[in-house]
């Protein structure tokens, strides 16, 4: 069987991008792109070529690397690449004498080398094992992707962190039931999400799901909202009116900011839950109802109750179940995905210019610590559609809406700021704490290969 038989693959559109300033050697990496019917872009300058993968990312499924080239070495090569969160396969191509330094590319995170002369048979062997990994990877992200869309379209919330999952997990169990359910969490963080998750998991998700900001509505006008009113039951009640519990029947209602509930209407609200009736302002007669509810707060509810603000009666009716979602910055793994996902949504909205979110723009993103939470990102990567001119949006385009503030860790003047060693430690040591010393996990989350974290650990000393 010949070698164009052995090695021969499906052709794929993606290229293996060639680098080599030596044309014979360039050549004959040519000819074996060829020989295996693959496409090829070829290279003598190393820093051409670092452009055209920083461009075009998606365009390249191997890559080809000499060690010893003039302007940028391989291994330079490598850590340029990974900066900019590359995680195409690069094959380093070393002289005998240069074997020590290939093994640094390998742990720098080369996907293998081989050494002059070239031996045709071996580096065939090598590029069709590195895209076909490669592909696999692809595949395996875009499967994962397409489960997650699955998740995050039946939630309408998009997250991996393992603590969203287990929100997710609960949101499944508790749909089935009729159970009061409490969401806790800071402001932004997506609880009328969840309560919407709630709903849709229900047996009620053909019916009405009723929202209301208990924090919005005058105190009193927020009995009659809830509940109704008779005409005459005061001034300006020119008509009898059915209330938002009514409006919900068969379906939920959604008490969002609970805590900001008026303590005098909490016993009739209380009374609500015990019953499953009503009484309109201004009516003697009660109404039967039939709905789900489901609250929500920001607040420490067991504060207010021992400040008096709240009733803790009331708090243990409602707290059948509790959900608390996490914050933006304990949750920085999906900071990505969240940034992602508005970017397609309002790049297409507003046509922008901008076809995706730089690396160095989501380290900015990063480095931010969110008071707003998911909801100021939200606004962060709406603003920075509107504003980009670029093909991508740049970290200058990222404009916080706290940003006249100074941020969590920061110091205030230029000469107390801290070295770029000391952030990257800071940093680093954050990630391992934040996911339970996974070094995996890690590595994922800063994109670098696990030898050059574990480099990194050692060199920083963590």
């Amino acid at each position: 069987m010949g070698q164009k038989a052995l090695y021969a693959m499906k052709k794929i559109e993606r290229t293996v991008l060639l680098i080599d300033d030596d044309l014979s050697s360039l050549e004959t990496m040519e000819a074996i792109c060829e020989e295996l019917g693959l496409r090829f872009k070829s290279y003598q300058d190393p820093t051409k070529a670092l452009e055209a993968l920083r461009v075009e990312p998606d365009r390249f499924s191997t890559i080809i690397c000499d060690l010893v080239m003039p302007k940028l070495s391989g291994y330079e090569f490598i850590q340029e690449a990974h900066s900019f969160g590359s995680e195409i396969p690069i094959i380093i191509i070393t002289g005998n004498e240069s074997i020590e330094t290939a093994i640094n590319c390998l742990e720098a995170g080369a996907y293998d080398y081989v050494t002059k002369p070239i031996n045709i048979k071996e580096l065939s062997i090598l590029i069709s094992r590195a895209i076909k990994i490669y592909q696999t990877k692809i595949e395996y992200e875009k499967l994962k992707m397409k489960f997650s869309e699955i998740d995050s379209s039946y939630f309408n919330f998009i997250g991996k962190n393992k603590k969203i999952l287990e929100i997710f997990n609960i949101v499944k169990k508790v749909g089935s039931t009729d159970a009061g359910v409490l969401i806790l969490g800071e402001t932004g963080t997506g609880k009328e999400l969840i309560a919407k998750a709630i709903h849709n998991s229900s047996k009620r998700k053909n019916e009405k799901m009723v929202t209301i900001n208990c924090a919005s509505i005058p105190e009193h006008l927020l009995e009659s909202e809830l509940f109704g009113h008779k005409k005459g039951a005061f001034t300006g009640a020119d008509s009898d009116r059915d209330g938002l519990f009514t409006e919900a029947s068969k379906g939920t209602i959604f008490l969002d900011e609970i805590g900001e509930m008026p303590i005098g209407l909490q016993s009739k609200l209380l009374r609500v839950l015990q019953e499953n009736k009503i009484r309109r302002v201004g009516d003697n007669n009660e109404i039967a109802i039939d709905v789900r509810v489901i609250a929500a707060t920001h607040q420490d509810l067991p504060d207010l109750i021992r400040q008096g603000n709240f009733r803790e009666d009331l708090f243990y009716r409602l707290n059948v179940l509790s959900l608390t979602i996490p914050p933006l910055r304990d949750r920085l793994e999906d900071l990505p995905l969240l940034a992602n996902y508005f970017f397609k949504k309002f790049s297409k909205s507003y046509n922008s210019k901008a076809k995706r979110i730089s690396n160095s723009a989501i380290q900015k993103l990063y480095e931010y610590h969110w008071p707003g939470n998911v909801r100021e990102l939200e606004n962060t990567i709406e603003r920075a559609c509107i504003m980009s001119s670029q093909v991508e949006i740049s970290p200058e385009e990222i404009v916080f809406s706290n940003s006249n503030s100074q941020q969590q860790g920061v110091a205030s003047s230029f000469s107390d700021l801290p070295s770029l060693k000391e952030l990257e430690r800071d940093y680093i040591s954050y990630l391992i704490q934040h996911c339970d010393g996974v070094k995996e996990r890690v590595a994922e989350i800063l994109k670098i290969n696990r030898k050059t974290l574990y480099r990194k650990i050692k060199d920083l000393e963590l």
